[in-house]
């Protein structure tokens, strides 16, 4: 028999790697939860009172960064463990990186599971054309009209099989219908691709230099790549970051 011990639902995505901790806080000799939300660097104890858990602030550490920009996940393919896996590390390199010099605080949203709309099972292998920012194809506009639970500066970072179309051969594309920010990835051995598509998405374009997140060439010669303050500048005035309060 389940019973409801406690909602999170206003600290975001809790699984994506923030740190836990159990013990007896409070000296009430009852184990209690802690745990740190990046969203506003308040800290909050969960004590069980008999029936569920009830969270108190406990302190704040202050904020992450300038400002934040809420990630969302969704997969046309099904979320197996390695996947989940994979978009966990994905989303730790990226929300590292972002943070850099008090920058951007990449928050975690949520992640869906599309595999079982029979409708989106043709997208798997996205025809991305020729991955030009400002156009996109039939297959682009059709996958980003999904964006269940997402706010309207949210970014949705889709999982596919396979990015197909032009000449090029993708592992991302960060072309989106206007008003449907996101990007399009495929499982790789590249840590920091989804940083480089989300970078693309707060207006970052290529740079010839392997040292950098934004070379187009995801074999970086030094990682983690490097973010310069006026990339930094840029994504921050992309008018998808939100001031953190």
């Amino acid at each position: 028999m389940w019973t409801l011990a406690g909602n999170t639902s206003g600290f975001g995505q809790v699984w994506d790697g923030r740190p836990f901790w159990v013990g007896d806080f409070n000296g009430g000799g009852k184990s209690d939860v802690l745990f740190y939300f990046p969203g506003d660097g308040n800290w909050w104890l969960g004590s069980f009172n008999g029936s569920q858990l009830t969270w108190n602030f406990s302190g704040n550490t202050g904020r992450p960064g300038r400002e934040r920009v809420t990630v969302h996940f969704k997969s046309l393919l099904p979320l197996t463990q390695a996947r989940q896996n994979y978009l966990a590390d994905q989303y730790a390199a990226m929300e590292e990186l972002f943070a850099g010099g008090g920058n951007i605080a990449v928050m975690r949203g949520t992640t869906e599971d599309l595999s079982g709309n029979p409708a989106l099972v043709p997208l798997q292998n996205l025809n991305v054309g020729a991955c030009n920012m400002g156009t996109t194809t039939a297959d682009q506009n059709a996958l980003f009209q999904n964006r269940n639970n997402l706010g309207a500066n949210d970014l949705v970072v889709y999982l596919a099989s396979a990015l197909i179309g032009g000449s090029g051969n993708f592992v991302g594309c960060a072309a989106f219908p206007a008003g449907r920010p996101g990007c399009v990835i495929v499982q790789s051995t590249a840590r920091w691709l989804t940083a480089h598509e989300v970078g693309h998405v707060l207006g970052l374009g290529h740079i010839t230099n392997a040292d950098r997140l934004m070379n187009p060439n995801t074999g970086w010669t030094n990682v983690p790549p490097d973010v310069v303050q006026a990339e930094f500048q840029t994504m921050l005035n992309s008018g998808f970051t939100i001031v953190c309060p």
